[in-house]
């Protein structure tokens, strides 16, 4: 609502503060690391290098309103502003606004932070979690358990009963995508991303301008279902965003007149995955197909 909102980028650790607790002084769930911190710094040097010509006025920077994401962001804008062309769209004093993006799942997301552990029970009944978060929960859990060289759940007092590798991975694609559906049947949790990229270049838009979002997990499915539809159930990258993965989207313009758009996953260009765009670029994806799957629902539907 235009607010200005203050944030601490102060960690936040696992103890209740108490001296003697084990957990004081040991970061808490989803902070931001120091090797992540220089990773954004990274990418802010990478797109330096790619989109410097375009640092102006006409520059937005939007980031969920979460911690981890909003020092992410500023990561990437300390190398990002650090550009003769953003010295010279910058002046000493002036203030960069970071616009926080609503996030339906931020309440539920605390909450699970500090919530018990969930019951294991539905592993051995089947339930592989179709809503959207409790699906991408019980991946992370098992994940957790492999990565970390972790046995498989098994019911207490009964080592027979412990998962196969078989079972999980079929949990683990299940659950995913109970919960990729869920995200592709509500498209509002990316609505207000896609109303920014569907504004490029629209009107009142500035002629040349660049817009960097903070958004990840599944936020960032939604977006990408909404872009690429079923081709997301196909790769587990878009399915489950890592950390740092960026989505670039590009509209230019023609010189012949029209625009046509460019869209890269990771630095690789997959504008022919893009539903209804068949070609990478320079051809790229027209502008009414692009608008069109921007201001559509459902992406499996298209």
């Amino acid at each position: 609502d235009g607010a200005r909102l203050e944030r601490s980028f102060t960690p936040d650790f696992a103890g209740d503060g108490q001296s003697g607790d084990s957990n004081e002084y040991r970061c808490a769930r989803g902070q931001l690391t120091g090797i992540g911190f220089r990773q954004m710094a990274g990418l802010g040097r990478h797109l330096a290098e790619a989109y410097a010509e375009l640092m102006g006025p006409g520059f937005e920077v939007r980031s969920l309103d979460e911690k981890r994401l909003l020092a992410s962001v500023v990561g990437v804008l300390i190398t990002l502003l650090t550009t003769p062309q953003a010295h010279q769209a910058f002046k000493e004093g002036d203030e960069l606004i970071i616009r926080a993006l609503r996030n339906a799942t931020s309440a539920a997301a605390d909450e699970e932070a500090h919530a018990p552990p969930t019951p294991l029970g539905g592993f051995f009944d089947g339930a592989a979690g179709a809503e959207t978060r409790t699906g991408f929960l019980l991946a992370d859990h098992l994940l957790a358990r492999w990565c970390h060289q972790k046995s498989w759940p098994c019911r207490q007092g009964d080592e027979q009963s412990c998962l196969s590798v078989q079972r999980v991975a079929s949990l683990v694609a299940a659950s995913e995508r109970h919960a990729a559906e869920s995200l592709a049947s509500q498209p509002a949790h990316s609505e207000e991303l896609v109303s920014q990229l569907a504004a490029l270049g629209g009107p009142g838009a500035p002629h040349r301008g660049l817009a960097l979002s903070g958004v990840e997990g599944p936020l960032l499915t939604s977006l990408l279902l909404r872009l690429f539809g079923d081709e997301v159930f196909k790769d587990p990258a878009m399915m489950r965003p890592p950390y740092a993965s960026r989505l670039s989207v590009e509209r230019w313009q023609l010189a012949e007149g029209g625009y046509y758009w460019r869209v890269l996953w990771n630095g690789v260009d997959v504008t022919h995955k893009v539903t209804g765009c068949s070609s990478q670029f320079p051809a790229g994806c027209d502008d009414a197909t692009m608008r069109r799957v921007l201001q559509s629902g459902d992406a499996r539907t298209r």
